[in-house]
């Protein structure tokens, strides 16, 4: 059914385009806690690799749960910034590789027409 009279083309207008808003902002919000997610995700492993690493390296053992907290709350210290840096730019590059690899597998060509048409192109 399509629209005849101008009120309601421009209530059919206004309609989508607020639904358009909500559905992006919906879209925005799920995401930001997917990106939000990898990136804890990702730190979490980074502390654990620099405690492993630490603890490898000093003469220490660690065997109570205290320790290993207080061991956990020096990397995110010493490193915390830098694994926001990392976190951040590892999802970055893996969305990157992602949108090549995709694009170059499914989007290899541009079909077009005229004098920029490619011979053979599907």
């Amino acid at each position: 059914m399509t629209p005849t009279q101008d009120l309601t083309k421009l209530f059919c207008a206004v309609y989508i385009l607020c639904s358009l808003v909500v559905l992006a902002y919906v879209f925005n919000l799920a995401a930001q806690q997917l990106a939000r997610m990898h990136t804890n995700f990702i730190r979490q492993r980074l502390r654990v690799l620099e405690a492993m690493v630490f603890r490898h390296a000093s003469a220490d053992i660690w065997k109570d749960q205290t320790q290993l907290e207080r061991l956990h709350k020096r990397m995110k210290e010493m490193y915390g910034r830098f694994n926001k840096l990392v976190a951040a730019t590892a999802v970055v590059v893996f969305f990157l590789l992602f949108g090549t690899v995709f694009y170059r597998l499914f989007e290899s060509c541009s079909c077009s027409y005229g004098r920029t048409r490619l011979v053979g192109c599907r």
